[in-house]
């Protein structure tokens, strides 16, 4: 163990939006719960490019004994991560592409179409 910068959610804050999952690079930071967790602290580089994302301020940074970052156990937990997502995805039914609301479709009207009526009227 060794005194260094390790990231710090304060779960009464925490209102669960995920920014700083996305901005965690390392994976260290998961949503469980509806709030966001440190999963580990070999997976925090201490870095904090999570801190400003969060826009209720629930992340900060303090200086603390904890395990060293393992950027070998990280790259792993990664690789893993990414493995279970593509599996997920795999099963999970396709999305309906290019469907649109029968009452939003495009219709072609001809300019002439009016002209028509008007002459008629």
């Amino acid at each position: 163990m060794a005194l260094r910068n390790i990231v710090k959610i304060d779960e009464e804050k925490c209102n669960g939006c995920g920014r700083c999952v996305n901005a965690c690079a390392e994976g260290a930071i998961q949503m469980i719960d509806g709030k966001a967790k440190l999963l580990s602290e070999i997976y925090c580089d201490g870095l904090g490019a999570c801190l400003d994302c969060c826009p209720v301020d629930a992340i900060s940074i303090e200086q603390r004994e904890a395990a060293e970052f393992d950027a070998e156990a990280t790259q792993q937990y990664l690789e893993e991560l990414a493995r279970n997502k593509r599996a997920y995805e795999k099963q999970s039914p396709k999305k309906a592409e290019g469907f649109v609301c029968p009452g939003s479709r495009m219709m072609n009207l001809d300019a002439g179409q009016k002209e028509d009526a008007d002459k008629s009227g």
